[in-house]
């Protein structure tokens, strides 16, 4: 606006917008702690499992790195499978808005019903 780019009207409209669609996200005192938490349980694992490595058989040492991260797989498998999930339902209601549309606009169809009352009259 200084530089004489966008006008102070402009500059209103897109502090507005800004406003509106990006409401601020506050850390609140739970969250905190969940992440703290969360990051004394990795801790304490990643210390168990340091301690006992020599001793970890191969499936041991494989199950001590899939146990942990499969969770996080999992919510990543969920959330993949929804996202394709959600095109697949947005591909569909757009063929159905289309083929609604071509319905609406198909001039054939009064004439089909004009025809229809011709042969009842006859």
């Amino acid at each position: 606006m200084g530089e004489g780019l966008i006008s102070r009207e402009q500059a209103g409209t897109l502090k507005r917008r800004e406003a509106e669609s990006a409401p601020a996200h506050r850390v609140q005192t739970h969250e905190i702690f969940v992440y703290l938490g969360g990051l004394v349980v990795f801790l304490a694992l990643a210390f168990l499992v340091e301690q006992n490595w020599a001793s970890l058989s191969a499936m041991g040492r494989i199950l001590s790195v899939l146990v942990p991260t499969a969770p996080h797989a999992g919510v990543r498998l969920a959330a993949l499978n929804l996202a394709e999930r959600t095109a697949q339902t947005a591909r569909l209601s757009k063929r159905i808005r289309s083929r609604k549309q071509d319905v609406t606009h198909n001039t054939s169809l009064p004439r089909a019903t004009a025809r229809h009352e011709g042969e009842d009259a006859q």
